[in-house]
């Protein structure tokens, strides 16, 4: 089962990820304070889907914690920030080795097949067998 984290504090965008999410062997997280989030991280993390501007957390650093966690995590940054443009953004992202960024403005069909295709790409942290465990 893979265990995939949203860290979307916008209500409206963090429901429209969740519905589009495909939802056969995942299991999903919501952290929308740093005390859900602390929660959450309890668990191995496989894919991190994290606002880039939540004002209560920084999404740089949610990234780089659960990088530091599960470097083999699959991570997409999302932003609806005039930022998103910007050569410097792009960069940090790169330097984050997000594999996935997206504006917040994209259309539901982009924003779903970017979703499939990134939980297809994700391993679980834990093994099928030893999630029943667990």
């Amino acid at each position: 089962m893979r265990n995939v984290l949203v860290v979307i504090r916008d209500e409206k965008l963090r429901k429209r990820v969740e519905r589009l999410l495909p939802r056969r062997e995942l299991h999903l997280q919501i952290a929308r304070n740093v005390r859900e989030l602390r929660m959450a991280l309890r668990r191995p993390v496989d894919l991190l889907i994290a606002d880039m501007n939540a004002a209560a957390l920084d999404g740089v650093e949610v990234v780089r914690v659960v990088k530091r966690l599960n470097p083999e995590a699959k991570s997409m940054a999302i932003s609806g920030s005039s930022l998103w443009e910007s050569t410097a953004f792009q960069g940090l992202v790169a330097q984050l080795d997000m594999d996935s960024l997206l504006h917040a403005s994209v259309s539901d069909d982009v924003l779903g097949r970017s979703l499939a295709i990134l939980v297809e790409q994700t391993t679980p942290a834990i093994p099928p067998t030893l999630a029943h465990t667990a």
